[in-house]
């Protein structure tokens, strides 16, 4: 009896399986056919990447984080802090210790280290911060001049690898999380044509549960979001040389979680509006303004501060903070437990109501 029952239970799920690849293979269909969808999500937004990359190389920074070590009570260390005090933005990070001094510098934390000592200043600095060494080792020559008077000591500029990032680095995981969030709302907006066009309603006469047909459609715009970051990293890696710095696995969670977030979304968005042309204004004032607060192109910090704390209300600019820092600078996610909590009850809110009020054809 135990093995009869067993088998009806793998048959109904087989049959249930059969379902959700049919609508699958539906969507997918219907998002193919649809080319201006297609060319805006899979190369607009790939146009706009190569042009920004190219174009705006290493301007985005417009905070210079300095590590010193060594020389507390030598008299130049005290002249670079007092020059310093006035420059808003300058940071200045002590080290005692001098591994993690040198850690932070081969990891990216700081644009420019300084090592004092009485007989010599070595700055250390990337090849790529060739700018900000020179404006550095002019600041330090100025303030050993002051500090010695005659004979000065004199700086010597070390070169370095490190992980400082160039401006296609810092934008590459804001703009994969921005795409995978322009597809998910997307999809809801053509779940909407569907439903306002009848389409919906015919499949509900069908033998076909409520269940079975948003995993199938949840399954179709997460593969086609995998291809779109796929297809973006190779551009990125194929031109301008990107690769992951973090933990490959890491990366993968926050994409993967980012997909299903804004799906989710589409979905609900789907089920709150009852004209196209409302999901279309919502999509317009959800996504557009995300592009310029959410820090994919610019950094937060050089936004007003009231614009910072209204961003900080998107979704987008947590998961662009988080990916940003894992994928670049090897961040664990444990560090950011507050975001992460914070995304497990956002998603299962929207989960419960995209699920909940979801509905096959309009209210009469």
């Amino acid at each position: 009896m135990c093995t009869w029952k067993f088998i009806m239970q793998q048959l109904q799920f087989a049959n249930s399986m059969t379902k959700v690849f049919h609508i699958f293979k539906l969507f997918s269909k219907i998002f193919i056919k649809d080319r201006f969808n297609l060319f805006m999500i899979f190369f607009f937004n790939a146009f706009i990447m190569v042009i920004f990359g190219i174009s705006m190389e290493n301007r985005y920074e417009n905070d210079v984080n300095i590590g010193i070590y060594g020389g507390i009570n030598n008299k130049v260390y005290k002249q670079i802090v007092t020059d310093f005090e006035s420059q808003k933005n300058v940071k200045l990070k002590i080290y005692g210790d001098n591994e993690k001094f040198k850690n932070d510098l081969e990891n990216g934390n700081l644009t420019l280290g300084l090592s004092i000592s009485d007989k010599k200043l070595s700055l250390f600095a990337d090849n790529e911060r060739a700018l900000w060494s020179k404006f550095l080792q002019s600041t330090v020559e100025v303030a050993a001049l002051k500090a010695y008077g005659v004979s000065p000591p004199v700086v010597h500029i070390v070169s370095i690898e490190t992980r400082n990032k160039s401006y296609f680095d810092f934008f590459f995981p804001g703009i994969l999380i921005f795409s995978i969030m322009q597809v998910g709302l997307s999809g809801g907006i053509m779940l909407l044509v569907q439903r306002t066009k009848g389409s919906l309603k015919r499949l509900k006469i069908t033998p076909l549960r409520k269940w079975e047909f948003l995993l199938g459609y949840v399954s179709c715009y997460l593969c086609i979001m995998i291809i779109q970051v796929l297809g973006y990293y190779g551009i990125a890696n194929l031109i301008f040389e990107y690769s992951f710095y973090g933990s490959l696995t890491n990366v993968i969670t926050l994409l993967i979680g980012s997909s299903v977030l804004f799906i989710l979304l589409g979905i609900l968005l789907c089920n709150a509006c009852n004209t196209v042309e409302n999901g279309n204004n919502f999509n317009r004032f959800f996504v557009f303004p995300a592009s310029f607060i959410c820090g994919v192109f610019i950094p937060l910090s050089s936004l007003p501060e009231i614009v910072q704390k209204i961003a900080w209300f998107h979704p987008l600019t947590y998961l662009v903070e988080v990916t940003r820092k894992v994928a670049n600078y090897n961040e664990a996610l444990l560090n950011f437990q507050q975001y992460i909590l914070g995304y497990i009850i956002m998603t299962s809110i929207i989960a419960y109501f995209s699920i909940k009020t979801f509905k096959w054809k309009e209210n009469s």
